[in-house]
């Protein structure tokens, strides 16, 4: 697949991509420097980023809504990527915490900041380390493979590919602290193209593509659309190498799909004048759709956490905001830039969408240090949303 302008300036010239940057402020919480800047590209359109740099004094503590180690989520049809509203049903509740909550307790320092790490808990096919033991979802039989993790092992950050079988590790965990299965976007000092990770069908790029490509053109979507579209995403390696292998327009689902849906899909995709970007195939006789053809776009500007490390083995962490006039978001390209401007050798994608959090606690005080995606619809104010785990920096 071709790049689009931008990220081909990215990819030609990294240091000079940025038109200007601006540090918005800078602030010690706890032990660790918290970093608040714009940055502005080209076509001026610009991306707020908080950052934070741990000390080598800072402790990290990984927490975890204890319901993702007891209830099995309900994921959308034929995907990886929790259903929310099922998953609610299913539980009773709302699955996650807010990260307010996981800050409140004597359990936390008085002077942290927290941000949700990872995807772990919301998909299959991903999962979190804690004192030498991989933490999965209940009843998650995908963990067979190599998978590239951001670690901690005797008070040092790193990455590593660790190697599963039904679960089980092929070597021992016992000296890591923490860790988290993310796709690296840096590694070895060296920006990881995204689309060579959508291409070999990392867990994370099956579970949810609108990460990686625009799939919407930009626009505003009706209600329904994204459950429709889950239909015909890419659902393994082989589909995803599809896409990029045959372009812009690639064929990413083969097979019998209901024609009430595809009729109330078509519907979707006009009402948000997208209907140039998608065609539909139907066998001339009986009238079931056979294939769907979809116009893959340029990469999506999207709310992101990045989770890395420096030469010196010392935690970054960059949140990139987004969905938002004052800030577009990044590109996966985009947040790798910029966490290799930071100083990571290795830097995985984590969080996304509206859990690109980052929270404080001051004494008794929680405060939202950036501005998330979520919007409160009776306060019109940008607010936090439920997290399975949030990483806690004190």
């Amino acid at each position: 697949m071709g790049r689009g302008t931008a990220e081909q300036a990215l990819f030609d010239s990294p240091e000079t991509y940025w038109q200007s940057k601006e540090i918005l402020f800078e602030k010690l919480l706890g032990s660790s420097l918290v970093m608040r800047e714009k940055f502005v590209r080209p076509d001026h359109s610009q991306v707020l980023i908080t950052s934070i740099f741990a000390s080598e004094t800072s402790t990290p503590n990984l927490l975890i809504d204890p319901r993702f180690l007891e209830k099995r989520i309900v994921t959308e049809p034929g995907g990886l990527l929790i259903d929310q509203a099922a998953t609610t049903k299913a539980w009773g509740s709302l699955a996650g915490l807010r990260p307010e909550k996981f800050l409140v307790g004597e359990s936390v320092p008085e002077s942290s900041v927290g941000i949700p790490p990872t995807n772990a808990g919301w998909q299959y096919g991903a999962f979190w380390i804690r004192d030498g033991r991989i933490i999965s979802l209940p009843g998650d039989d995908t963990l067979t493979g190599q998978y590239e993790v951001i670690t901690r092992k005797n008070g040092v950050w790193g990455a590593s590919s660790l190697h599963l079988n039904n679960g089980n590790p092929t070597q021992g965990l016992d000296d890591l602290e923490i860790g988290f299965s993310m796709p690296l976007v840096v590694k070895s000092g060296q920006i990881v193209p995204q689309m060579s990770i959508w291409e070999r069908g990392d867990p994370r790029a099956l579970a949810d593509p609108r990460n990686w490509v625009d799939l919407a053109a930009g626009q505003k979507t009706p209600p329904d659309f994204w459950r429709l579209v889950r239909k015909f995403m890419p659902i393994n390696p082989a589909s995803a190498r599809r896409v990029t292998r045959e372009g812009r327009f690639a064929v990413i689902r083969v097979g019998d799909i209901d024609p009430q849906d595809t009729e109330d899909f078509k519907k979707a995709v006009k009402d948000a004048d997208l209907e140039n970007h998608w065609r539909v195939v139907r066998d001339e006789n009986s009238g079931i759709v056979r294939a769907v053809v979809c116009a893959i776009l340029p990469p999506n500007r999207i709310p992101a956490v990045g989770v890395g490390h420096n030469k010196d083995g010392k935690l970054i962490v960059t949140v990139a905001d987004g969905r938002q006039k004052e800030s577009s978001g990044a590109t996966i390209d985009e947040l790798a830039l910029i966490m290799k401007e930071k100083g990571t050798v290795n830097a995985g994608f984590g969080a996304a969408g509206g859990d690109a959090i980052v929270v404080a606690k001051h004494q008794d005080d929680i405060e939202i240090v950036n501005s998330p995606s979520n919007i409160d619809s009776y306060t019109g104010k940008r607010v936090t949303r439920t997290v399975p785990s949030l990483l806690v920096i004190s």
